[in-house]
């Protein structure tokens, strides 16, 4: 189905819907009091503003700069590029009513649904239920019993199945709850995850990461939002222009921030939390001001938003003119402390490299950050690995002060991360700070 099909099967189900507004409308309040949905007011009110446009008719308001003008004060001209606001919002409200559907067990008459790419909703209504009593044509009561009586032995029986199949699959469901479920209260994910809060994951921009180490350049964050990716004087360098511009063309991110990025959604979601992961340049600074929690994954060259912590940390990443790769330095050596963390080769077969675990208050009115990144792709693998094996973060933080049940505080972990044939064998701790 084509793209203009679609709007117009979505179109025509908001005209059935109309008829039918006081059913939907209960079947909205359904929705906005449920479990998937009772934790983002913002989910709730923009699902609530696009089915009450679409009931009302006014399809034309169903478009991403009005939106953002009607429901979260923008100007009327304001720069979709550079704001997504209204992309972030609709994203999390199609997981949440995906979720809702999941875990309603039973069959609703009307079901509300967003497509993807669309801020239109579509209504999907049955028939009412047919009773449950019906009139058994004469003549045929014998043989229909005696069909009912083998579909009903075999009905048993599928049913005895399908509950096998559902205890044992709660069963799983416990045991990978229990993996993954934090120790009580145990930072940073209590201040993640509690009182129904989600987290933004922010996947790194490998693309203007590499804009820079080619041009041994620093991108601010500004220029970042702004798409200024390189220089002006590189216009006068056809070739390499060219080059640069099919590199920011693309939006890249590597496997370990995906990884990473994975690891966290799955332990989120465990813990009933939820998740929206955007890639950089989605992100805009308004919605960081909202005072959510979010995810940084990068260094401030491959993730910009980094920008907005880095002066706060301890340890913080610094690039050299000789190479790409990135070095922690250490403001404020402690005894027994090293200056600067430099990767290195161990064997020939084995590296090492060094990860960092960053958890702080937000820049911003309410929220949390949490920012992780390495020296290498392996650093930061590690670094999240660590991050998501409870048992061993609950140890670590434990040998700092930082127990289950105590309440948060900010702190850094610097991690030595050793791997071979590109994957992290072991990582430890070997510095901290407690903000």
């Amino acid at each position: 189905m084509t793209r203009t099909d679609s709007r117009r099967s979505a179109v025509e189900s908001v005209r059935k819907a109309a008829s039918q507004a006081p059913d939907v409308r209960e079947e909205l309040a359904k929705i906005i009091a449920s479990p998937a949905f009772r934790g983002s007011r913002r989910s709730q009110e923009f699902l609530q503003h696009v089915v009450e446009k679409a009931l009302e008719g006014s399809l034309d308001n169903l478009k991403e700069r009005v939106i953002g003008a009607d429901l979260f004060g923008r100007a009327a001209d304001y720069d979709t590029g550079a704001d997504s606001i209204v992309r972030v919002v609709a994203n999390e409200t199609r997981r949440r009513l995906a979720e809702y559907c999941h875990d309603q067990h039973r069959e609703s008459r009307i079901r509300i649904e967003l497509a993807a790419g669309s801020y239109l909703p579509s209504f999907q209504i049955g028939e009412p239920a047919l009773p449950h009593s019906v009139i058994e044509p004469a003549g045929f009561a014998a043989p229909f019993r005696a069909r009912t009586f083998w579909i009903g032995a075999a009905f048993l029986a599928l049913t005895v199945c399908c509950v096998w199949l559902a205890w044992q699959n709660h069963s799983l469901r416990t045991q990978l709850a229990a993996r993954l479920s934090p120790a009580s209260d145990l930072p940073p994910w209590s201040a993640l995850f509690g009182k129904g809060r989600g987290i933004h994951i922010i996947l790194a921009d490998t693309s203007v990461g590499g804009v820079q180490n080619i041009l041994k350049s620093r991108l601010s964050l500004s220029d970042y939002v702004n798409r200024n990716y390189f220089p002006a004087d590189v216009a006068s360098k056809p070739e390499l222009a060219g080059f640069l511009n099919f590199l920011v063309s693309n939006q890249y991110t590597s496997a370990s921030y995906s990884t990473t990025a994975i690891r966290i959604a799955q332990l989120a979601q465990a813990n009933g939390a939820p998740v929206n992961v955007s890639f950089a340049r989605e992100m805009s600074l308004r919605t960081i001001k909202d005072g959510e929690n979010f995810v940084i994954l990068g260094t401030a060259r491959a993730n910009p938003w980094a920008q907005l912590i880095e002066d706060r940390l301890n340890f913080h990443s610094a690039f050299g003119n000789s190479t790409d790769e990135p070095t922690f330095e250490n403001r404020a050596p402690r005894a027994g402390e090293l200056k600067r963390y430099v990767p290195a080769n161990l064997t020939p077969s084995l590296r090492e490299s060094y990860g960092l675990v960053a958890f702080l208050p937000s820049v911003f009115q309410g929220g949390h950050i949490l920012f992780v990144a390495g020296t290498s792709s392996q650093g930061t693998e590690g670094a999240g690995e660590f991050l998501t094996d409870l048992s061993r973060l609950e140890a670590e933080l434990s040998k700092i002060g930082l127990k289950a049940g105590t309440p948060p505080r900010g702190f850094e972990l610097l991690l030595r991360a050793k791997h071979t044939a590109g994957a992290p064998v072991r990582s430890e701790v070997v510095a901290h700070r407690i903000f």
